[in-house]
């Protein structure tokens, strides 16, 4: 095979890795999120169940406030976090994308994984606005 045929055939094997690559770290973070929010779930189930308690034996209105507040803490720290981890792997791929130029597979690839990522973020912020 003549080098010249190598050289085109392995570019885009390396473009597709650049492009799982960035799959793999959406999915990542997509795991992480619903493992988060699944934990965020947990505690306001936790928070609810003490509420009851504290209801059948009179008062704790100041307890729920401070459950409530902190709950509310935690999700929007986790929904910031996420953001900005969104906002990075979106920044890294703007800045590959420059690399390459317009109109190529590569570039292609890499716009639609970028408009993924934007999806993502726009439907995160939503539904949990921060």
């Amino acid at each position: 095979m003549p080098r010249h045929s190598q050289s085109l055939t392995m570019a885009p094997y390396s473009s597709v890795s650049l492009v799982e690559q960035l799959e793999d770290r959406i999915l990542c973070h997509e795991k992480t999120t619903a493992a988060l929010v699944e934990h965020a779930f947990r505690i306001k189930d936790d928070i609810v169940n003490s509420l009851q308690k504290m209801q059948n034996k009179g008062g704790g209105d100041r307890l729920a406030r401070l459950f409530l507040e902190e709950h509310i803490r935690n999700i929007t720290a986790i929904v910031k976090q996420l953001n900005r981890d969104i906002e990075i792997c979106s920044m890294s791929g703007a800045s590959q994308l420059s690399v390459h130029p317009p109109g190529s597979n590569v570039f292609r690839s890499k716009l639609s994984v970028l408009s993924l990522l934007n999806d993502h973020q726009e439907n995160s912020l939503n539904k949990y606005p921060t």
